[in-house]
């Protein structure tokens, strides 16, 4: 990348985040009437049992990640190639979530001596490699493009180092690379939400509005230091809903839906889930909702052409 452009503000950012899936449109539902009494028990479960990961203190920095300065420039620009390069090669954007999550501990666990951009690049390259090769399959439905990925670190790292640097990050997340990411918590939410079984379209719409804003929450480790994905979540998918019409989406379901907060088991912080719901509210405003963010119509802004086809690890 030939321009620095983490003095964005976070919104300007979501220019060039682009949300997957389903044309974000609102479509009505004649079905208006509908009360779900009970969450499915099934959906409940699962929705208990992810939520219980991120109580696990291994998924947790045991200190800040170093965020100041130099650093955080270069931490913006590592996001901005995972995702050009997730998209190049075709692969779920939740890997790039997943891959900052491994980057972020363990930069905070081998914090000396990582103001070297080349220890950086080499950290953040085998975060993704690792992230892809447990997690990641492209579109298509082929394994991960690992020998192609290999070849943007040529003339850079040699495989020896990848893999020894690999090998450190597992050894220094102690093997918990699992974590609760944020695309999972939105889906089993939005299989728990009203409007599921109201209007299935608007319930895709949530979803994928909430995931919109979480590829844009990655980009500052300080929100996802303070809250839980689950918080982050759930924020995200009521700042969604206010989008969905009320004819569809009653004030009825809206408190069902809120009733979530004082589950103990879910354990989630309802002060927190309005900070963080603010928060967004100002800085990732949410798409209208006869706005289609499918990658093909969503244009990337002039100065982000050149880059948009990765070459090598050089360009963040």
């Amino acid at each position: 990348m030939q321009e620095d452009h983490t003095s964005q503000p976070p919104h300007k950012r979501s220019e060039s985040i682009r949300c997957r899936g389903a044309s974000l449109v609102l479509l009505h539902s004649s079905n208006t009437s509908f009360i779900m009494t009970e969450h499915p028990e099934y959906e409940m479960e699962e929705l208990v049992a992810l939520l219980r990961k991120e109580d696990n203190h291994h998924y947790w920095s045991s200190s800040e990640a170093e965020t100041g300065g130099l650093a955080q420039a270069w931490r913006h620009k590592i996001c901005d190639w995972f995702y050009e390069l997730v998209d190049h090669y075709n692969f779920d954007r939740e890997v790039v979530g997943i891959a900052l999550h491994y980057f972020d501990r363990y930069i905070a666990k081998r914090s000396d001596g990582f103001l070297v951009r080349e220890k950086y690049q080499l950290a953040a390259m085998s975060a993704l490699f690792l992230a892809i090769k447990i997690h990641g399959v492209s579109e298509d439905g082929s394994s991960a493009k690992i020998k192609a990925l290999s070849r943007l670190c040529y003339g850079h790292f040699e495989g020896e180092q990848v893999l020894a640097a690999e090998k450190d990050i597992l050894v220094a997340l102690e093997w918990f690379i699992h974590p609760p990411s944020m695309h999972q918590v939105a889906m089993a939410f939005s299989q728990v939400h009203p409007l599921r079984y109201v209007s299935p379209s608007n319930n895709s719409y949530v979803y994928e509005a909430a995931r919109f804003q979480c590829e844009l929450a990655v980009f500052l480790p300080d929100l996802l230091q303070k809250y839980k994905p689950s918080e982050i979540v759930f924020a995200a998918m009521l700042n969604a809903t206010e989008k969905v019409d009320p004819i569809v989406l009653t004030s009825q379901m809206k408190n069902q839906f809120m009733s979530l907060l004082h589950l103990p088991e879910l354990g989630l912080d309802e002060s927190k889930v309005a900070e963080v719901k603010a928060y967004m509210k100002r800085s990732f405003p949410v798409p209208d909702l006869s706005m289609n963010l499918s990658p093909d119509l969503v244009e990337e802004p002039q100065e982000r052409l050149s880059s948009v086809s990765p070459t090598n690890v050089s360009e963040f």
